[in-house]
């Protein structure tokens, strides 16, 4: 018999996969413009003035979320991603949340000494002293 808890990681894997499929489809189909507007989501749409590469790393976020959630290392990496894209900007505020958003990510997932988690704690410390 299979422990339950194993039954439950095979169930939410097989879970994520179908998430995973579908947007995968959605994007083959949908191009890169469209994708931006017909969006729900409301962060990318109150940065319709954002800078292209934002937008990029916006769409990122959205596909990853559709296919896999929040609570994962690419969802992560990808606020990880926009908020060095608006410390480059010097939107410093902004960097400072999205470095947050992905710092408690990345604590969720147990992994602390893991390069990218570093790098969000370096960027807060240095985005904290200013």
């Amino acid at each position: 018999m299979i422990p339950p808890y194993i039954l439950e990681k095979i169930k939410k894997y097989a879970e994520q996969e179908e998430r995973a499929q579908r947007a995968e489809e959605h994007y083959k189909s949908t191009s890169f413009v469209d994708l931006i507007h017909e969006t729900p989501h409301e962060e990318l749409k109150s940065h319709k003035s954002e800078s292209f590469s934002i937008k990029v790393l916006f769409t990122e976020l959205l596909a990853t979320e559709k296919a896999y959630g929040k609570d994962n290392i690419s969802y992560a990496w990808c606020l990880k991603n926009i908020g060095l894209l608006y410390k480059d900007e010097t939107q410093l505020t902004k960097a400072l949340d999205f470095f947050h958003q992905a710092s408690i990510i990345y604590a969720n997932l147990g992994i602390p000494n893991h390069p990218d988690t570093l790098e969000c704690k370096q960027n807060i410390e240095q985005l904290s002293k200013t």
